[in-house]
């Protein structure tokens, strides 16, 4: 349960607490693409329900309100569209902003309209004029014994409505994770000079991939921030503002190693299952010698000295190299 517990504020501590990317680095493995897949679902939910209460809206609003205007109706064994009265066979129908939103015509008479409706229907087909003026057949669309009425009935609508609400949930979600996904790649990508020209620091790219799912939690509130108050951040803050975080934590890193020592660094962090190389060097920069502590396989923190310690601390390294 604590497990789970602390998987479900990993969002909050990752936009905080420098000191929590040593936990996602030694003791997070694997878990750095589920934390992405979290962070896709939580920018989806607020997409959704912005367009659920949009969908609601017009639904009550205009959808059903037009629905039940339409003239009760049947398909005939030709597939034509038929009233049962025949003084209904041609309707405009407007919204109750004053929107054309039907024109039923299984006539198929000319007539004069000063906009265009979203939708009209013909005798043998109806026309979706929203979608590009996309033409279907009832016999296809309903079935040969299809009825137009229980298409819009009120509990049908919700149905489709709902429907809709489920898959662009599943596509919000889809586009949330590709999004993240591709600036994790970018961010791993450029941590990896970071690490190494900054930091004195080397490790995997699996490693930094993990670290900079968790730097990217910045960039999902961005993305919540931009679906819930219409806002538009450029991709290169959304590139820079994880960066942020990994510059922060490879300057962490490298003081901690500094002040404290190997040793102290990993009784620091607990790290028990770590191998450890202590690299000397002589004053022209040449490898003296090394000396390993070694406790477990599974994990190692190799460390070299930083060059601008040399000098002071040719006993001990202090800069870095890790691999955990």
């Amino acid at each position: 349960m604590n497990n789970f517990i602390n998987f479900i504020s990993s969002p909050i501590r990752a936009l905080y607490s420098v000191s929590f990317y040593f936990e996602v680095l030694f003791k997070k493995r694997g878990q750095g693409i589920l934390f992405l897949l979290y962070l896709a679902i939580l920018v989806s939910i607020p997409s959704t329900i912005k367009l659920c209460s949009t969908i609601s809206f017009h639904l009550e609003n205009n959808v059903i309100y037009v629905a039940n205007q339409i003239p009760k109706t049947y398909l005939d064994r030709t597939g034509t569209l038929r009233t049962f009265d025949k003084n209904e066979s041609f309707k405009q129908i407007y919204t109750e902003d004053g929107v054309l939103a039907v024109v039923f015509n299984i006539e198929d008479r000319m007539y004069e309209s000063q906009s265009e409706p979203i939708i009209e229907f013909n005798s043998k087909t109806f026309r979706l004029n929203y979608a590009k003026g996309t033409v279907l057949r009832y016999v296809d669309a309903l079935g040969p014994k299809g009825s137009l009425n229980d298409l819009l009935e009120p509990y049908t609508l919700k149905s489709l409505a709902d429907m809709a609400n489920a898959f662009a949930f599943l596509f919000y979600a889809l586009a949330a994770f590709v999004m993240l996904g591709l600036n994790v790649v970018l961010t791993a990508a450029l941590s990896n000079f970071l690490f190494t020209i900054v930091g004195k620091i080397k490790t995997s790219f699996g490693n930094l991939l993990r670290l900079s799912c968790y730097a990217n939690t910045i960039c999902a509130v961005v993305m919540t921030v931009q679906i819930l108050f219409n806002v538009t951040f450029s991709y290169l803050v959304m590139m820079l503002l994880p960066m942020i975080y990994m510059i922060l934590f490879v300057k962490t890193f490298h003081n901690e190693l500094v002040n404290h020592g190997i040793e102290g660094f990993i009784k620091q962090h607990d790290l028990k299952n770590a191998k450890v190389v202590s690299k000397k060097y002589d004053s022209n920069g040449n490898l003296e010698s090394s000396e390993d502590l070694l406790e477990n396989e599974s994990d190692k923190l190799n460390v070299s000295d930083d060059s601008s310690d040399k000098d002071d601390n040719n006993k001990n390294n202090k800069g870095g190299y890790f691999a955990p």
